[in-house]
C-alpha cells in the first residue's frame, strides 16, 4: 500500500485535498466548522455490519494525511459520531497535525452526529426496502410520521444547536472537526443551507466546511466558497 501514491492520485481524496486547500481562504481569525465523513473501510451491503466497522490500515493512514495537511496555524478540536471509527479518525487526524507541530484536542463525541431520531431495526428495514438514497427522499418529502423519525428540518434545526454553538468556545483561528456519515452530512448541506444533493455523494473524507459571520454564512464545499443567507429558522432556533 503505497499512502503517498493514494493520498495524491485516488479520486476518492481529491475533495479532500481541495477541502484542505481552502480552508486557507476564509478571513483572518475565522472560526470554522468542518463537517466530514470518515475515512476508509470496507464495503459491506449488512448494514448491522456497517455500523459495526472500523477503518481499514488505509482509512487510518489517509486520516493521518489529511492532519498533515490542516493548515498549521490553526487550534484543531475534534469531535466525532459514537461509531468507533469516526474516533478513531480524529485520533488519527489529530496524530498526523501533531506530527507537523500542529495543536488540538481530541474532544468528545456528539449524539447528533449519528443518530436521527430512529430505530436502528426501522431504519435498516427502510434503507433495505427502498435503497439509501430512497430513504432519504421519503425522508426529505415528510413521508415518515414524527413518532418514527425526527422531521428533517427539525433534526437540523438540533444538530446545529449543538454543533454551532460548540464554534463560540474555540480560539480565534480555530478549526472545530465533525467527524460523522454520509446521510448525516446530505442532510446538514440541506437543512442547513439549502443545497439538495442532486448528484453529489459524500465519499470518505468528503464533506464542507464553513464560518458564521453577523450578516452571512461562508460555506465552501467541492464547489468551492461562497456566501449564503441563514436559515430561515436562525433568528427564531438560535
Amino acid at each position: 500500500m503505497n499512502v503517498d501514491q493514494v493520498w495524491k492520485n485516488a479520486k476518492w481524496t481529491q475533495e479532500s485535498k481541495h477541502l484542505l486547500t481552502g480552508l486557507v481562504k476564509f478571513p483572518k481569525d475565522s472560526k470554522i466548522i468542518l463537517i466530514i465523513r470518515h475515512s476508509h473501510r470496507i464495503d459491506s451491503d449488512d448494514p448491522w455490519k456497517v455500523s459495526e466497522l472500523k477503518l481499514t490500515p488505509l482509512g487510518h493512514a489517509i486520516a493521518k494525511k489529511f492532519g498533515e495537511n490542516l493548515p498549521k496555524k490553526s487550534f484543531i478540536r475534534l469531535y466525532y459520531s459514537s461509531l468507533d471509527r469516526c474516533k478513531e479518525i480524529g485520533q488519527g487526524i489529530l496524530d498526523g497535525f501533531k506530527s507537523v507541530h500542529g495543536s488540538g484536542t481530541l474532544k468528545h463525541s456528539i449524539n447528533e452526529l449519528v443518530d436521527i431520531g430512529m430505530e436502528a431495526e426501522i431504519f435498516f428495514e427502510e434503507i433495505t426496502n427502498h435503497s439509501f438514497t430512497g430513504f432519504f427522499h421519503r425522508w426529505i418529502a415528510g413521508l415518515y410520521p414524527p413518532q418514527i423519525i425526527t422531521p428533517l428540518n427539525e433534526y437540523c434545526q438540533n444538530s446545529a444547536h449543538v454543533i454551532w454553538k460548540e464554534i463560540e468556545g474555540a480560539p480565534d483561528n480555530g478549526v472545530d472537526i465533525h467527524i460523522s456519515h454520509d446521510l448525516i452530512i446530505l442532510s446538514y448541506r440541506l437543512g442547513w443551507f439549502g443545497l439538495h444533493p442532486n448528484n453529489y455523494w459524500p465519499f470518505f473524507l468528503r464533506g464542507f466546511a464553513f464560518t458564521i459571520n453577523k450578516n452571512q454564512i461562508q460555506l465552501l464545499d467541492y464547489e468551492g466558497l461562497k456566501s449564503i443567507e441563514f436559515p430561515f429558522w436562525w433568528k427564531k432556533r438560535l
